[in-house]
C-alpha cells in the first residue's frame, strides 16, 4: 500500500505493521459476528494514516474513523484516508468522537510516547516532528494515558484497544489498563526485533467516571 508522506508528518515504521495487523484482526473478528456495516474502528494520532488506510484496506466491512490534532500532518492523513473512505478528524484525541462513546469496536494508536529527554535510535526519527513523537514526562506516559482513556470511554463491551508504546513502558502500560477495572485481557506483543511494543486490551462493561465531554474540532471529509 503506497502512503503519503513529507515534512511535517511520523514516517511509518515497519514496527507498527504488527500493531496494524492485530488491529485489523480484532476489527474483522467484530464484523464477522455482527455484519457488515455495523462495526466501528477509531485510529487515534493517525498521523500519516496509516494504520486506518491498512483498517479500510483489509476491513472493508467496517466503518472508520481517523483522529490527528496536527493541521500539518492532518493534510498527509487526508491525502491517504480521503480515498480510503476514512472519515478524518482534526482534534484532540482527548475529547474527539464523542457521539461514538460506548460503540466502537476497536481503537488503535501508535501515540507519542518516546520519555522526555530521549534522542531516538533510529535515523528516521530525525526527521519526524517532535509533537509525534514525545509523549510527556520522563516515563513518556502522558499521551498514553490520555489515549487509554479515550478508548475506554469510546469502545464498547468487549471492544478491543491495541496501542504501540515503547519497549521500556510494557509494566507502565499494564498498569494503566488494569487500573480502575476498565480493561481486562492485558497482552503485550514483542515487535520485529523482539522487544515489547504494542498491548492489546478488552474493554469491561464497568462505566468511565467523570467522562470527558465535547467533540473535535471538525471533520475533514473523504
Amino acid at each position: 500500500m503506497d502512503l503519503q508522506v513529507g515534512p511535517g508528518v511520523f514516517l511509518p515504521r515497519p514496527e507498527t505493521e504488527l500493531v496494524a495487523g492485530r488491529a485489523i484482526e480484532a476489527l474483522a473478528d467484530a464484523v464477522r459476528v455482527r455484519g457488515a456495516g455495523t462495526v466501528t474502528g477509531v485510529d487515534l494520532c493517525t498521523g500519516s494514516g496509516a494504520i486506518a488506510a491498512a483498517l479500510a484496506a483489509e476491513v472493508p466491512g467496517a466503518q472508520l474513523h481517523a483522529v490527528e490534532a496536527d493541521p500539518e500532518a492532518a493534510r498527509w492523513a487526508a491525502a491517504n484516508l480521503g480515498p480510503r473512505g476514512v472519515d478524518l478528524h482534526l482534534g484532540d484525541a482527548a475529547t474527539a468522537l464523542s457521539a461514538l462513546d460506548g460503540r466502537v469496536d476497536v481503537v488503535v494508536s501508535n501515540p507519542p510516547y518516546v520519555p522526555d529527554g530521549r534522542i531516538p535510535e533510529q535515523a528516521e526519527a530525525r526527521r519526524d516532528p517532535e509533537l509525534a513523537l514525545y509523549g510527556g514526562g520522563a516515563d513518556g506516559m502522558r499521551m498514553p494515558a490520555v489515549i487509554a482513556a479515550t478508548a475506554a470511554r469510546l469502545l464498547r463491551p468487549g471492544g478491543v484497544l491495541v496501542m504501540e508504546h515503547d519497549d521500556t513502558q510494557e509494566a507502565a502500560m499494564a498498569r494503566l489498563l488494569a487500573r480502575d477495572g476498565l480493561f481486562t485481557a492485558v497482552l503485550t506483543h514483542d515487535d520485529l526485533n523482539d522487544r515489547p511494543r504494542f498491548t492489546e486490551a478488552v474493554r469491561t462493561a464497568r462505566p468511565v467516571q467523570g467522562r470527558a465531554t465535547g467533540d473535535d474540532d471538525g471533520t475533514m471529509a473523504p
